[in-house]
């Protein structure tokens, strides 16, 4: 999900965008696990959707069965970081959202300052 541009920000859009910047940190982080373990990742991956999503999942699984099996802290086959596969920055892409992308940001939005959806500590951060 896109965040909020920097210029139109109130508490309620700079809480979306810490929560949605914190998610964002944990996926990089996980598939960026994926990489260094499986050199599948370091690409493209040419098969249709369903397959790339069935492939991850079968990684994650090996993933986890290799913490499991050899230590959590097992030293990856070939050195890679998230870093090296040339992320560009979300916000530097001057993608326009299309507005079904726009409603569900605002969607979540304001479910996270809702009382259902907040945490304790975002105001800390907004």
């Amino acid at each position: 999900m896109r965040p909020f541009p920097k210029r139109s920000l109130n508490k309620e859009r700079r809480i979306y965008n810490y929560r949605c910047s914190r998610a964002r940190r944990s996926v990089e982080c996980s598939f960026g696990m994926l990489v260094s373990k499986f050199r599948l990742f370091e690409q493209p991956i040419g098969c249709k959707v369903e397959t790339a999503e069935a492939l991850i999942k079968a990684a994650c699984v090996l993933h986890n069965f290799i913490r499991i099996r050899e230590g959590v802290f097992s030293t990856p086959s070939h050195p890679s970081t998230i870093n090296s596969m040339g992320y560009q920055n979300i916000e530097d892409q001057g993608i326009r959202p299309t507005r079904a992308a726009e409603s569900n940001r605002d969607f979540l939005c304001d479910y996270f300052v809702s009382d259902e959806g907040k945490v304790p500590w975002q105001d800390n951060f907004s």
